[in-house]
């Protein structure tokens, strides 16, 4: 049995029979219970605008620095210059291999492995 809802702007609700007389339609009121209209639930409570970036803000609580040379350098930035140091040992090595000549997409290979190396240097060192 199917049962169509619809909602109404009456004081009250009411039961009726759908259009073509078989299916129940339930109308519900778009007041509560007393004579104010009740607003929608996300206008109700604004806090809930803000509750993806509480999500997405709490991983700035704590910021990875390192210790360089006296002055705390982010250790993002770390990662990224060993993940690019570590791509171009991967590329020498191709070359003295001579695989370098043979590959297609370079750009594309080298972008993936400065990312690879990135993020697991990242993960090696800096995962908590």
């Amino acid at each position: 049995m199917r049962t169509n809802l619809v909602l109404t702007d009456d004081s009250r609700s009411t039961r009726t029979t759908g259009g073509d007389g078989s299916s129940p339609v339930i109308l519900f009121s778009g007041r509560s219970c007393g004579d104010k209209p009740s607003p929608p639930l996300i206008l109700n409570q604004p806090w809930l605008l803000f509750l993806p970036a509480i999500f997405l803000l709490g991983g700035c609580a704590h910021s990875p620095t390192v210790d360089v040379l006296g002055s705390y350098f982010p250790a993002w930035m770390l990662c990224i210059i060993i993940g690019l140091f570590s791509t171009l040992i991967v590329r020498l090595l191709l070359i003295g291999f001579g695989i370098y000549a043979h590959l297609r997409l370079k750009p594309v290979l080298f972008s993936c492995t400065a990312i690879f190396f990135t993020l697991a240097v990242w993960l090696v060192f800096f995962k908590n």
